[in-house]
């Protein structure tokens, strides 16, 4: 939620306390509630309660009926210290209609605004609970779809009727803090993405140090922790306006932060990614009278869709849609420049929104939909609510905000209500009988949870319903939008698919869907029955062209990874438009494919067809050799519609267009041959690179990762190159095709490349390159592959137990590397600002650390900064013992060199190791020694080129010891800093160009 719910009850000290009270029963009302899936329809959970949450709730102390907290202000004898309080405090039972003003009949729950009974209440907050009655409802929302119907119709400006999911405990924090006696059954553990500083009792204590009362509310306050989770808010609305919105956090779970520090203001997104209607530019879509109209009941449909359809997945996308009068109503597209193409939360969505609105990417910072992915593994308590907003007056929601920002920016406009409006003084008086009810609530899987007829199959609408759009174009539905399957790379058919019936070129139908080529390869196959593939489905099937390019080598042999793991013998004769197979006896004990071609680059890669009355088998191009990709001969028809999209962006936008010319044509003076002449033979190579992993290439060293980087090298270095490529639209449609090249490099059908062979990682001149690889890393060389599920998992690979010794682990005094690396640079006396773009690239430290409150420590300080190899170990690990402040991303720039480098006839991306730590993304880990005399430095690891992911395992608060696993690099290659304040002293063991194994000594401080 935006801003924190505020405490509202009167008189009656409503507080969290930790033990259990003897005055009131304890009785939660009755919320039944279904579970839906596509085998067995929606099943009621009669068992479904409500209760509320322990913020709203008398408590007074033990021994008597003493109120430990009143107005705004603690009672100092029975709490003079939080955990002393926790012990001193009972928590009673709520009468829920009377004082609190909730009410639950049948299926429905209605949360009254303001009740006046004895004492007068305000607002209310509730959570579903499970059967058990001493444990929350837990919801796994991947691959899901949570459906409830809501009316707002009583709901005017300034009011909130919010309902969401927190990562909260499942017993309210029970298990782990022994003074709260109280949990889940009576509301304890409450957290959100705000940090709520409100809440009396955190982490089994009572919050009193340095408690300050509200200016505003006579009853509430905020003391020096607050309580963080992540939070995804399905729905909060009025009449006036609605939005929903992720807020990751870097937690995992509950966590209590620290106000002292930045930690409150830091551990979570407190924005989020919303999707406000209004916001988004349809004024039309919601409000009274309009398409969803708030003077009706409305259903209220969220899916969490996962790039694989299951909820093992990577979530991907976040979709909204409405029903109403038996009508499916399609969230609209944006008509926001530069957000057109937009009608659901994704990443991207994200990122382009905020570059739009002029707005810091918090949301990306702390890790976007990956964040939220971990979470809801996790699992989330729903959560439902009624309150006021005693910090923003909800203009946030409903009005024009920030108020500092002119009404005309875009994205200021949220609703109608007047920015005069939300005042709760004036919305108490004004509409104490405003109330919100849910009701029909439903979670289960995508397509099953609304409509009236019987269940639909996912993911096609309910037979009963129609659906509507309005004026505004809505855009095709994602892969498992209740209105069909949509083109997945190039996808066909699919259950409620009415597009289509046939495949693009370059794919073919296996399992009602299109595949292209590359996505079916996992090696020649996995029985010596068959090869990999038999595929039936004759009208998507599509033929790759047949493109020679010759070496002396005739024959191409396909295997499975090992040397002993070949399957079976054929032997294939080349035709232009078909090649067909003649079937040979095996050979025992080990078969081999051996496929005659005309003389071709190796290795290929084969997929086999079968159909009913013939045999096909399609040979993949070649993979790359050196800087040079087989591509030249342009055909966008076998482009990923990823690569299509680009192009749409080069054509249609003119800055961009000319940014891409004019690169092109620059870099045509520099030294070297280019990869690519123009931008269209830039996207066919891309749409090569990407469907293949990196092969290993002896001499590229560094390089062996950035298939993309040898592309673009180059058009970097040009003054164009270096405007363009750091264009938000460019960088965000590089963040779409790097998303594909993810799932391509994390899925079984990367492992190709790890072989014994010539090119593979597993080669004799690899391993050259990786002396003692079996030895060094967790690996089984008896088994395909090596063991690895993918190419990212060899590329994040572990150590075996004892390969780098931590050494002086306990000697504090001493620094150790935080990566297996070499030495680039030791500077000191860095700069707070310096231009970092120029000849020399000096450190800029307020650019590395993006403004970051704890620039001006470092100031005058020490760096040493590291890079990484392809064939170097690629997790970092911590170099001190101490406790982590802070944690934080920092997106950037996904291309980006420094015009001042080249090396002789190419461009060397090593030599701008010092301008990447300002422009690409980078993670910061602040981290206080055990040592007083190195006290706080920072890790900081910079992703370069490519898709080179920076993933962070620790978070502020956590113990580190010296080579503790903190985090790795994903992709691609990488960069390391360790920074030092300018008081620390170190005399240092490496200098410029030493090759360094993780943990080993580095330096120590000299006092």
């Amino acid at each position: 939620m935006y801003c924190t719910l505020a405490l509202i009850s009167l008189y009656l000290a409503a507080v969290r306390a930790q033990q259990v009270g003897t005055s009131k029963s304890e009785v939660h009302p009755a919320l039944p509630w279904s579970k839906c899936t596509k085998s067995g329809g929606c099943v009621t959970q009669s068992q479904g309660k409500v209760v509320l949450d322990a913020n709203w709730r008398w408590v007074h102390g033990t021994s008597g009926y003493t109120n430990c907290y009143t107005g705004q202000t603690w009672d100092k004898t029975l709490c003079p210290d939080g955990a002393t309080c926790a012990k001193n405090c009972a928590l009673e039972g709520a009468d829920y209609p009377g004082t609190y003003g909730i009410t639950t009949s049948g299926d429905a729950l209605t949360l009254k605004f303001v009740t006046q009974s004895a004492n007068k209440n305000v607002g209310s907050r509730v959570y579903l609970m499970a059967s058990d009655d001493t444990k929350y409802e837990m919801f796994k929302l991947k691959n899901q779809e949570f459906t409830f119907d809501v009316d707002v119709s009583k709901l005017p400006c300034g009011l909130n009727g919010a309902l969401y999911f927190v990562e909260m405990d499942a017993d309210g924090g029970t298990a782990r803090f022994p003074n709260n006696k109280a949990g889940a059954k009576y509301g304890t553990g409450y957290c959100d993405a705000q940090c709520a500083r409100d809440i009396k009792f955190i982490n089994g204590e009572g919050n009193v140090v340095d408690w300050t009362g509200s200016t505003t509310d006579p009853n509430s306050g905020k003391g020096k922790y607050g309580s963080c989770c992540n939070e995804m808010d399905i729905w909060e609305a009025n009449s006036i306006a609605n939005a929903y919105t992720p807020h990751p956090c870097t937690p995992t779970g509950q966590a209590r932060c620290d106000s002292t520090t930045s930690q409150c203001a830091d551990y979570c997104d407190q924005p989020g990614c919303d999707w406000n209607p209004f916001r988004m530019g349809d004024k039309n879509l919601y409000g009274p009278g309009k398409v969803v109209d708030t003077n009706k009941k409305i259903t209220v449909v969220t899916q969490f869709i996962t790039n694989d359809n299951t909820a093992n997945g990577k979530l991907v996308e976040i979709r909204r849609l409405y029903v109403q009068n038996g009508q499916v109503i399609q969230n609209t597209k944006s008509t926001i420049s530069g957000l057109t193409q937009y009608d659901s939360i994704t990443d991207q969505f994200c990122a382009a929104q905020k570059t739009v609105f002029q707005d810091t990417n918090a949301y990306a910072q702390h890790g976007g939909m990956a964040t939220m992915d971990k979470s809801f593994q996790n699992g989330h308590v729903l959560v439902m609510s009624l309150w006021d907003d005693h910090a923003a007056h909800m203009l946030w929601l409903d009005s024009n905000y920030p108020l500092d920002r002119p009404a005309t920016q875009v994205g200021v406009p949220r609703g109608t209500c007047a920015t005069t409006s939300g005042d709760p003084k004036d919305v108490e008086a004004q509409s104490p009988n405003a109330s919100v009810t849910f009701s029909n609530i439903k979670f289960g899987d995508i397509g099953t949870t609304y409509g009236t007829g019987s269940t639909p199959t996912n993911p096609a609408p309910p037979t009963t319903t129609t659906t509507t759009t309005t004026t505004t174009t809505a855009s095709n539905p994602s892969p498992t939008s209740p209105s069909g399957s949509a083109p997945l790379y190039g996808q066909c058919g699919g259950e409620g698919w009415t597009g289509p019936t046939t495949c693009a070129s370059g794919t073919c139908k296996v399992s009602n869907q299109c595949k292209f080529i590359s996505d079916m390869v996992e090696g020649c196959g996995p029985e010596q029955a068959k090869p990999l593939h038999v595929i039936t489905t004759i009208p998507c099937r599509v033929m790759h062209s047949y493109a020679p390019i010759y070496t002396p080598n005739p024959y191409v042999y396909c295997r499975d990874g090992h040397p002993l793991g070949i399957l079976s013998k054929r032997r294939v004769d080349v035709n232009p438009s078909k090649i067909a197979v003649n079937r040979e006896s095996r050979i025992p004990p080990f078969p081999a494919f051996i496929i005659h071609l005309p003389p071709l680059n190796l290795p290929y890669i084969m997929v086999f067809e079968y159909s009913t009355d013939s045999s096909v088998a399609n040979c993949m191009s070649p993979e790359s050799q050196g800087h040079t990709l087989p591509y030249k001969e342009l055909d966008s028809s076998n482009w990923l519609p990823v690569i299509n999209e680009f192009q749409v962006l080069i054509e249609s936008d003119e800055s961009v267009y000319h940014g891409f010319t004019e690169m092109f044509q620059q870099a045509r003076d520099l030294p070297g041959v280019s990869s690519a002449r123009d931008y269209k033979e830039m996207l066919q190579g891309i749409n090569y690179a990407i469907q293949r992993a990196p092969r290993y290439e002896r001499g590229l060293g560094e390089y062996a990762a950035f298939g993309i980087y040898c592309i673009l090298d180059k058009v970097m270095c040009t003054p164009a190159g270096l405007a363009t490529l750091a264009n938000p639209l460019v960088n965000l449609q590089f963040s779409k095709i790097f998303d594909v090249w993810t799932d391509f490099l994390s899925s079984p059908m990367s492992r190709l490349v790890l072989t014994d062979d010539t090119g593979g990682w597993f080669g004799p001149m690899a391993l050259e390159d990786m002396p003692n690889f079996f030895e060094t890393y967790l690996c089984d060389p008896n088994a395909p592959y090596c063991g690895f599920q993918s190419w990212d998992d060899y590329f994040t690979r572990q150590l075996r137990p004892g390969a780098r010794p931590v050494e002086c682990l306990e000697d504090n005094g001493v620094i150790n590397s935080a990566c297996e690396s070499t030495v680039y640079c030791i500077a000191n006396n860095v700069k707070e600002r310096d231009s970092f773009w120029l000849k020399g690239q000096p450190y800029s430290l307020r650019d590395m650390f993006h403004d970051d409150p704890f620039t001006n420590l470092f100031v005058g300080g020490t760096i040493i900064q590291c890079y990484l190899r392809a064939f170097d170990y690629h997790r970092w690990h911590s170099p001190t013992n101490g406790r982590v402040i802070k944690t934080r991303m920092i997106p950037g720039v996904y291309f980006s060199q420094s015009p001042q480098v080249t090396n002789g006839s190419r461009i060397d991306p090593i030599t701008s190791q010092q301008f990447l730590t300002a422009v690409s993304t980078r993670v910061l880990v602040f981290i206080e020694s055990d040592n007083r005399h190195i006290g706080l430095m920072c890790f900081m690891a910079v992703g370069m080129a490519e898709i080179s992911t920076c993933d962070l395992q620790v978070k502020s608060g956590d113990r580190v010891t010296k080579g503790q696993d903190i985090g790795m690099f994903h992709f691609g290659g990488s960069t390391c800093c360790m920074l030092f304040r300018p008081s620390v002293r170190i005399d240092f063991d490496c200098i410029v160009g030493d090759s360094i194994t993780v943990n080993s000594i580095i330096g120590m401080i000299s006092i």
